[in-house]
């Protein structure tokens, strides 16, 4: 079951979970299977009409109650876009294969077109958190190689590495230059000027 509050944020109700890739649901969810679990494809809906992506562990299917669809297998809904408030809510009914090409491609169009975009420093990611004056950076390097990158840090007056101490900002160009192991995150602290 879903809680009243995420029924009414996505605009849907649950219907049913199917377990996917061979396996067994639970008797209570569980009323059908689908023909063949490996070649399961979802057809996108909407804005979204022209994309076919492959289901993986489980299959939710929606009913929906204010909701577009976003995702269809067969006459069936399992994903759903809802306006809430000044903004949208989705719920996808299924994982996405982040080794599915066509899945990736999918999610980021989905996250173009609800504004999100990536913060990106170079080859890392960068998620950023603040509290009053101070701010953490946290830099993730998704390659198999090291990566250094040159990050604007104007407004700034200090650095430092969380786990290898203080940085070094070049005060002529406010920039600060950083190194991150293969498959690594390094967490920069930084005051502000």
């Amino acid at each position: 079951e879903m809680p009243l509050q995420l029924q009414s944020l996505f605009g849907v109700e649950h219907k049913q979970v199917l377990t996917l890739s061979g396996r067994q649901g639970h008797p209570s969810q569980n009323t059908s299977k689908p023909e063949d679990t490996k070649t399961l494809m979802l057809n996108g809906a909407g804005s979204f009409a022209a994309t076919r992506l492959q289901a993986s562990f489980y299959l939710q299917y929606l009913t929906l109650k204010g909701a577009e669809p976003l995702l269809e297998c067969g006459d069936e809904v399992v994903g759903a876009v809802n306006r809430s408030g000044s903004g949208r809510a989705y719920l996808i009914g299924t994982l996405l294969d982040p080794g599915q090409g066509e899945n990736q491609a999918f999610l980021a169009s989905l996250l173009r077109s609800a504004g999100v975009d990536s913060d990106r420093a170079g080859k890392l990611l960068r998620r950023r958190r603040s509290l009053g004056s101070t701010a953490a950076w946290f830099l993730v390097n998704p390659t198999r190689e090291n990566v250094e990158e040159t990050l604007d840090v104007r407004g700034y007056r200090s650095a430092k590495d969380l786990l290898a101490g203080p940085l070094t900002i070049d005060s002529g160009s406010s920039q600060l230059r950083v190194k991150v192991g293969p498959a690594d995150i390094s967490c920069i602290i930084l005051e502000s000027a």
